[in-house]
């Protein structure tokens, strides 16, 4: 039976409640405990029901939850932040907008519009994730920009006096570089700005810049060039005689004034203004054949490199917006400039390296023109190629298709129909510079809609390539964005608030996050989240705890180092953002499309194998090396769940499916469902399981733990390669009972808990440690499974070296083992090791001492030193057997041992101890009393380049320019040795 969405309302007299339904609404899902999550629902577009834009809806309701900062920017759109409870039921939830109007209270509802929860932790994209980042947008209605995960969430917004003047983007000094429009009347036409403003990440104005008079008015789109200076697009007012003079046909001035576009280069000063220092204008490079009295008739179709006075877009009437550039973008390599000419359904490249004067003499002429050959008196209407036309950009070096022209051609008048197009293109540019005219014959690329008039924006829109090989769309007046891959298959979606000029996604790495909350670890061994982010109590899911409530402080309430990976082009490879580890993506590696035991290999044929695949250069990359242990579990997550059977269709396995291919065993070939257990080149000290066998630490990626395995068994193999240092600890005891690992960017207490205890009393240690201010700290965590095992060291093992697993510098209880052996304790994490069932009565711990068990009738090592395990969190001996001294768990083939009392060692973020920088006249100093090697790093407030090294010292001062013109900021490296 279909679910009915009833709503009720009270009838009085003169009053009209009435109910329409939610168009859509994007995105359509989000997990418990997501925060401010944008939401944008489409309403029907008429008037009535719908009420006119600007007035702001009553309420926004998913289920019972309120959304807050309500928009209603455009007639049909109706925004809302929502923040998720932890806690929230997941399923389908019915959405419903109020207005209060006139005539009454209007309704409009989407029974089960939105979803919470649904699938997140399997493969959730059919054709591969999208590329990783964060996305930009200036919604058109608007004078806030924001910036959204993939998820949808808002995680920065900037808000300006003015909405935009179309583009805005970021800059590698963690700025905010916007177009805005003034409101002025003059030069008032599609895309009019009139100023540029940049932003800190702080939110705060720091510096603007007017180009709006009664003679020129910028619009639509900057560009900062590498030197800090900035490319700006404007029009300027030429009169109907100086049109007139020029040549230009009367008949074709119905404005009676024309706005012919030219460039203006601007280097910034202080925190308004800025000096002109380079120019190019339209009106320099003229051609005409209809009045032979002027100095520039000739034939329009001798001189390509020239602009006709007279040509006008079929159906513009001749107005006085005449060339409407809409887009500009450099190339540093070749210091050209090129320019998206609306009207002319063309793309120009003019050349930067002249100077004003040159620029205006056949050295600023056309050097390559591509679109519609009819502006220049070639060809016909079948050899256009590009229809109004938005955003053409050199793609990017390190891109697919590095150093293409990638256009959003809009097709307003494409012959068969009105519809949208992606269209990259090849220049046909010399190693000088020069281009081929005439050329391409036609895109190398070209996105379309399977039925063309479906994707259809007749104004504004970009598009920009990705990492992975994915291109990023806009159609803006939907205001809508979307990746798809190179076949044009959908890869993500994103509905956002009314028109939309661009969409840019930036990827984690950009170096405008960097020291911003979105900055990537800069710590060389990177301790990678477990990706857990439902809360649980001793056995089922439970609502966030808050501080001091039971449960709080485990592993979903803090966030770490959130996974973030890159898929390849090719599809092979897979980067880590985190850990700056490359890995092949998939273990088939005979190739036949299934991933099986024939694929698996021992650890000594996999390490031979190595070779073969450098030989082959594999993906690009001829390093590739068998990982550690702790190299493989980075990629542990722990969304996955534990088999309670060997039905795989509702199993997660313990690494994510989007990013990389896996396998259950296979059961086909005599193997368990669980065998899917993972190579690693870390071998065990000491005796396991009797001994005879050297054995392996290998991470089953299926039911989440790390085992011992004997180096003869057949495992799936990933190889890595890059950051060499990754796994290795670098200690410094503090001297005040804490160890701070430099490597990780984490502080340990020195001491553990001296006794074991259960899972929940263990998070309540660390809450009553931080109200004692323990070791004059407050913010002690358990650690997560992930950070526990970051500890461990393999080269030492009881046996081997008679101590435990983990620098001498962290102290471990001594304790007496189930065999009566002195050994060392296992360590309880904050993790939950859920179950296929759904249950979270189990929790992750690491051994430090023997991974006892008992096995061939006596008590014994059966795992190693280093193991990861999981555990009851309640004391329950149900499904356990005792033998002296202690109990072990039946149904385990190595009859594991069980300890529901584990011990504690706590951890926090070590942090940065903060530099104070003083300026005095011209000297910056800062403390520096050991004589650390520093460098002082300096960018211009406007670069859109690296910081620059200006020198490096072993002092405490340093000399710069103050003077009035030297805008720089300065950042201060200390290398600590």
């Amino acid at each position: 039976m279909k679910k009915m969405l009833v709503l009720l309302f009270a009838m009085a007299a003169g009053d009209l409640r009435a109910q329409f339904t939610i168009n859509s609404i994007a995105p359509g899902r989000a997990d418990p405990g997501t925060s401010n999550l944008l939401v944008t629902f489409t309403l029907p577009n008429s008037t009535p029901p719908t009420p006119p834009a600007g007035i702001v809806p009553d309420s926004v309701m998913i289920g019972a939850l309120g959304g807050a900062s309500i928009l209603h920017p455009s007639l049909d759109t109706v925004m809302a932040v929502f923040n998720i409870p932890p806690g929230e039921a997941e399923g389908a939830k019915d959405c419903v907008v109020t207005f209060t109007t006139p005539q009454g209270q209007i309704a409009f509802a989407k029974i089960a519009g939105f979803t919470v929860g649904a699938g997140s932790s399997d493969a959730s994209f059919t054709n591969g994730p999208p590329a990783s980042g964060y996305n930009l947008f200036s919604p058109l209605s608007s004078t806030n920009t924001y910036l959204v995960d993939n998820d949808g969430n808002i995680v920065k917004t900037w808000s300006s006096s003015h909405p935009p003047g179309q583009s805005a983007y970021l800059l590698e000094d963690g700025s905010l570089l916007r177009t805005a429009n003034t409101g002025s009347t003059t030069f008032n036409a599609g895309g009019c700005a009139g100023r540029v403003e940049q932003f800190g990440w702080d939110g705060n104005l720091s510096w603007s810049y007017d180009y709006d008079t009664a003679a020129h008015r910028s619009h639509h789109d900057v560009k900062v060039l590498p030197n800090g200076n900035l490319l700006m697009i404007a029009w300027e007012l030429k009169t109907q005689a100086e049109a007139d003079n020029a040549g230009r046909n009367p008949s074709l001035l119905d404005d009676g004034e024309l706005w012919p576009d030219t460039l203006v280069e601007i280097a910034p000063t202080g925190s308004y203004g800025g000096t002109i220092v380079w120019e190019w204008h339209v009106w320099d490079h003229l051609v005409q054949d209809y009045n032979p009295f002027v100095d520039n008739f000739d034939v329009v179709a001798d001189h390509p490199e020239k602009i006709d006075l007279n040509y006008v877009l079929s159906g513009s009437g001749g107005g006085a917006d005449w060339n409407h550039i809409n887009a500009v973008d450099y190339n540093a390599e070749f210091d050209q400039i090129l320019l998206s000419v609306r009207n002319f359904s063309e793309i120009w490249i003019i050349d930067h390296g002249t100077t004003t004067a040159e620029a205006a003499g056949s050295a600023g002429d056309l050097l390559y023109r591509w679109g519609n050959p009819q502006t220049y008196g070639a060809g016909d209407s079948t050899d256009q190629q590009l229809f109004v036309q938005h955003n053409a950009q050199w793609i990017a070096d390190g891109l697919p298709g590095a150093g293409d022209i990638l256009i959003f051609n809009n097709g307003q008048g494409r012959p068969g129909g009105d519809s949208s197009s992606v269209d990259e293109i090849v220049p046909p540019v010399a190693p000088d510079g020069s281009y081929t005219a005439g050329l391409p014959l036609s895109p190398v690329w070209t996105y379309t809609n399977s039925v063309a008039t479906d994707f259809y924006a007749s104004h504004i829109s970009g598009a920009q390539r990705l990492r992975n090989g994915n291109t990023l769309v806009c159609e803006g007046t939907a205001g809508r964005a979307f990746e798809v891959t190179t076949d044009g298959a959908p890869a993500w979606e994103y509905i956002g608030s009314g028109d939309l000029f661009r969409f840019e996604r930036y990827a984690p790495d950009f170096a405008g996050f960097g020291g911003t909350e979105l900055a990537l670890p800069t710590v060389p061994y990177a301790v990678v989240d477990t990706h857990q982010t439902l809360f649980f109590g001793n056995s089922g899911g439970i609502a966030a705890p808050g501080i001091g409530d039971a449960y709080y402080g485990q592993d979903a309430q803090f966030d770490g180092h959130q996974p973030c990976y890159e898929i390849s082009p090719d599809g092979l490879t897979v980067y880590d953002y985190n850990t700056q580890l490359t890995w092949t993506r998939s273990p088939d590696w005979n190739n036949d499309g299934v991933i099986d035991i024939n694929d698996k290999m021992t650890p000594s044929a996999a390490a031979d194998y190595v070779a073969t695949v450098n030989a082959a250069n594999f993906g690009g990359y001829g390093d590739w090396r068998m990982p550690s242990i702790k190299e493989v579990y980075s990629l542990m997550d722990f969304r996955g769940t534990d088999p309670m059977s060997d039905d795989t269709s509702t199993l997660v396995p313990f690494i994510n499916p989007d990013y990389f291919e896996y396998a259950w065993g296979d059961t086909n070939a005599g193997e368990r469902t669980i065998d899917s257990q993972v190579a690693t080149s870390t071998l065990h000290l000491d005796p396991v399981m009797g001994g005879g066998v050297q054995t392996m630490p290998g991470l089953n990626i299926v039911d989440g733990r790390i085992k011992s395995y004997p180096v003869t068994k057949a495992f799936l193999v990933y190889l890595c390669r890059g950051n060499a240092g990754y796994g290795i600890n670098d200690f410094q005891d503090n001297g005040d009972g804490t160890v701070t690992d430099h490597a990780t960017g984490m502080m340990w207490a020195q001491e553990d808990s001296g006794s074991g205890m259960l899972w929940s009393n263990a998070l309540a240690y660390a809450q009553q440690m931080n109200a004692a201010n323990y070791l004059g700290y407050g913010d002690w965590r358990l650690p997560s499974a992930k950070e526990l095992q970051s500890i461990v060291d393999y080269g030492r093992a009881p046996t081997a070296t008679g101590s435990p697993a983990i620098d001498p510098l962290l102290h471990c209880t001594t304790i007496t083992n189930e065999a009566g052996q002195a050994d060392w304790p296992w360590y309880c994490s904050g993790t939950t090791h859920v179950q296929q069932s759904g249950s979270g009565a189990h929790g992750a711990y690491v051994c430090f001492g023997r991974a006892m068990g008992y096995f061939n009738g006596m008590w014994q090592d059966v795992h190693g030193a280093g193991a990861q395990r999981s555990e009851l969190k309640t004391y329950d001996t149900t499904g356990y057997t005792y033998v002296p001294d202690g109990w072990y768990y039946t149904s385990s083939p190595q009859g594991d041992a069980a300890r529901w009392y584990n011990y504690v060692r706590l951890v926090r973020d070590a942090g940065a101890d903060p530099v104070e920088l003083t300026l005095s006249g011209s000297t910056l100093s800062w403390p520096n009393a050991a004589g650390y090697a520093c460098t002082i790093e300096g960018c211009s407030n406007l670069v859109d380049g690296i910081w620059t090294p200006l020198g490096e010292t072993t002092s405490s001062n340093y000399v710069v320019d103050t003077s009035a013109n030297s805008h720089f900021f300065y950042r201060l490296s200390i290398e600590v040795q």
